[in-house]
């Protein structure tokens, strides 16, 4: 539970705790927390006041039952069960007790009832109880998330490790007897019987397999309008019932299953994992489907570069719009699978409310994705510690800047810096200058190259540079590190990166949306893209590690709403950065470099490096041999 709706139930549970019915609606609207169960035409419902029967149109057709338990659950017979504090009630449909049990564990978060057995959940605990017999058998089982009934002898657990594992489960043993790798992530089951298949929800969302087999397909099913936050869902035969939670209040839905399965729905897909789809992707969806109501935004994952090129050449469905970063996003830039954005004047539009980012449109002025994760690289220190050792750093340095305080490194006995072994301080700066990997051009046959080379050589000699293993581990004994920046950090730790032939280049790492231009549904993917880039849909960002919005930052909504959850420390950290790291914040921005990269080049660079490190070639093999494989990678 959100922490507000925790406190409210908390409050409820102590108002109505010594009362067995509570009147629906009687003062203020309640929260409604879950859908316990659909039987015949009515809709069970845990809210904040007791359990409330609903009619199939969505509103109140009773008193609150039982105020103050934990979690409620409705037998095949019509009983109602509930739990508190620890213990389970059973009711007749006059409010007698029938029989009680206090099982032997604890916090118990979800309970069912099937004819003969009291399902349970418990963290990460799955348990049964025998109705006639009183046995009790239980289990712990990693990641649990959810439970359901599936029929008189088997039941199924949702477990996340690495995306969510489907299995069937026997009451009597917890035996394991099936079981389906999804490779998803989802909020919970909303449907799952032998006749019917296992269905989950996420979001609006609902995936599911007719069968629990393991060679199962489990894909899409159906998806559903939503207004604000969805908290829990059930599904039948005949609808899809969703509680959601906006700032109008609590609602509960009811949406025909008819209009939402898939297979009389479209589906624009984006290629990126659910978990990675934040606060601006979502209101992207809500206005982009209210827009088209016959369309459902699917999320299809990620795989491995080669392995989608293969697919869209294929015309396989399922990318649309593709999430790429910059390690990999110059290889489709290059095989002309991406769609160029750069005359879409909505698109264009929008850019123009964004901080001054050069290094969005290619060389030729070519644009292809709008920025998703937008990370400058610099080197960073600790203030005091070059205060310590007497090192000053000019206001515009340079890498012989840099290489002189080699002598101060060493006087005190630390490494000058650390960098990983394809020499990722250098290189992605480097490259991001020299290198035009969408154009197939990579030129290494430069003084500045060689200059770089030398002074990286000359650290390694005297022992002052430190080979990360694994990339990016801290090192205690370094001066310098190579790293990311945050919106908000201390300003004195970020330097700007050395000027590389008098010229400023901060690599960035970038993450964008991509238009897949041999899609079949080009047009709804570049609308879709118009509507994430505006610049309101971008004010959504749920978090304000990188801005690039040229609007003043508490104009986020984001802030008052941490705000009102009392989280005031990251508020000040952002509503109160100095305009000096403002300031640097644009300028890291504007005089970003993509960090893109040939990676079968990159592999041979490494194995060059290393061999340069162990004295096994010298600096003129080196680069001979380095601008050898460059003319063989891209032509002289």
């Amino acid at each position: 539970m959100k922490f507000t709706k925790l406190l409210t139930w908390i409050l409820a549970m102590v108002l109505l705790l010594s009362n067995i019915a509570h009147p629906a609606f009687a003062e203020e609207e309640p929260q409604l927390f879950s859908i316990v169960a659909v039987t015949d035409n009515t809709i069970w419902v845990h809210t904040s006041i007791g359990l409330i029967p609903f009619d199939k149109e969505g509103s109140p057709i009773g008193e609150a039952l039982y105020p103050g338990a934990d979690f409620y659950a409705i037998g095949p017979n019509g009983y109602i069960y509930y739990v508190q504090d620890g213990v389970i009630f059973e009711m007749d449909a006059l409010g007698n007790e029938i029989q009680k049990w206090k099982p032997p564990i604890e916090q118990i978060t979800k309970i069912l009832v099937n004819e003969t057995y009291i399902l349970l959940m418990a963290g990460e605990t799955a348990a049964t109880l025998n109705l006639n017999t009183g046995n009790f058998v239980w289990s712990s089982i990693a990641g649990l998330t959810d439970i359901a009934v599936y029929n008189k002898e088997h039941f199924i657990v949702c477990a996340e490790v690495a995306g969510c594992t489907l299995s069937l489960l026997k009451y009597t043993t917890l035996e394991e007897v099936e079981y389906i790798s999804t490779g998803g992530i989802y909020h919970g089951i909303c449907l799952s019987a032998e006749d019917s298949g296992i269905y989950c929800y996420n979001n609006n969302n609902i995936f599911g397999a007719e069968k629990m087999n393991r060679s199962a397909a489990f894909k899409t099913y159906a998806t559903f309008k939503k207004e604000g936050t969805v908290e829990s869902v059930m599904m039948d035969d005949e609808n899809i019932y969703a509680i959601t939670h906006s700032v109008n209040g609590w609602k509960l839905n009811i949406h025909p299953l008819e209009y939402a399965k898939l297979e009389n729905r479209k589906t624009l897909s984006i290629a990126m994992p659910t978990a990675m789809a934040d606060d601006r992707i979502q209101k992207a969806i809500d206005i982009f489907t209210q827009r088209h109501p016959e369309y459902t935004v699917a999320f299809t994952g990620t795989r491995k570069a080669e392995k989608v090129k293969t697919a869209i050449m294929s015309a396989e469905e399922g990318y649309d719009i593709l999430y790429l970063e910059s390690l990999s996003s110059a290889d489709f830039k290059s095989s002309d699978m991406l769609l160029d954005l750069s005359d879409n004047e909505v698109i264009s539009e929008n850019l123009s409310h964004y901080i001054e980012m050069p290094f969005l449109w290619e060389s030729d002025g070519s644009l292809f994705g709008l920025p998703f994760i937008v990370q400058p690289w610099t080197l960073r220190a600790s203030k005091a510690q070059l205060d310590e050792f007497g090192i000053e750093i000019p206001d515009s340095w340079t890498w012989n800047d840099f290489f002189a305080l080699a002598p101060a490194a060493k006087e005190n006995g630390c490494d000058l810096i650390s960098t990983d072994i394809d020499w990722d301080a250098l290189l992605w700066q480097y490259e991001g200058m020299y290198c035009d990997f969408y154009k197939g051009t990579g030129n290494y046959d430069t003084d500045a190259f060689n200059s770089l080379v030398r002074g990286w050589k000359n650290l390694k000699d005297e022992g002052i540079l430190y080979l990360n293993s694994p990339p990016f581990e801290h090192n205690p004994n370094g001066i310098f590190e190579f790293y990311s920046v945050t919106y908000g950090e201390d300003i004195d730790t970020i330097f700007p990166m050395p000027l590389l032939d008098g010229q400023a280049a901060t690599p960035i790492f970038l993450a964008g949306l991509y238009v897949n231009r041999f899609s079949q549904n080009v047009e709804m993917a570049v609308e879709f893209l118009e509507i994430y880039s505006s610049f309101d849909v971008q004010l959504e960002a749920g978090n304000l590690n990188e801005p690039i919005l040229d609007t003043d930052i508490t104009n986020y909504p984001v802030l008052q709403r941490l705000q009102s959850l009392g989280m005031t420390d990251l508020v000040n950290a952002a509503a109160n950065a100095p305009m000096e790291f403002t300031l640097l914040w644009r300028e890291l921005l504007r005089t970003g470099v993509v960090y893109e990269r040939n990676l079968d080049f990159t592999q041979s660079i490494i194995e060059l490096n290393q061999d340069l490190f162990a004295d096994k070639i010298s600096l003129e093999e080196y680069f001979a041999e380095v601008n050898e494989r460059a003319d063989l990678m891209y032509g002289e």
